[in-house]
């Protein structure tokens, strides 16, 4: 049997200044709030729709590097991210709760 692919791409808005802090190791981690929006013609009406989704992004173990690109971040402003999901991201909103996608 092959394998699976675990890839995002994530282009958005961020939402705030990325949070910076440090775990007891003294490893960086930067928390991001980005909102991403799709937009799609309806088939009956013919009217342009639009939806936005706001979530969080945690990032951790790229020690410099990633502090460099936190700071350069300024909310709000635009994003562009790749990477993999961690158990349990699929879905999770600002609050927490799960949220089917789709």
């Amino acid at each position: 049997m092959a394998g699976s692919v675990n890839k995002v791409i994530l282009v958005g808005n961020l939402g705030a200044d990325p949070e910076i802090r440090r775990l007891n190791s003294g490893d960086p981690v930067v928390n991001l709030r980005v909102a991403t929006t799709e937009t799609w013609r309806d088939r009956n009406s013919g009217d342009r729709q639009e939806r936005t989704a706001q979530g969080r992004q945690s990032h951790h173990g790229l020690g410099e590097p990633l502090l460099e690109c936190a700071r350069r971040q300024h909310g709000p402003g635009e994003l562009f991210d790749a990477g993999d999901l961690g158990p349990g991201q699929l879905g999770e909103g600002l609050d927490g709760e799960f949220r089917p996608a789709g």
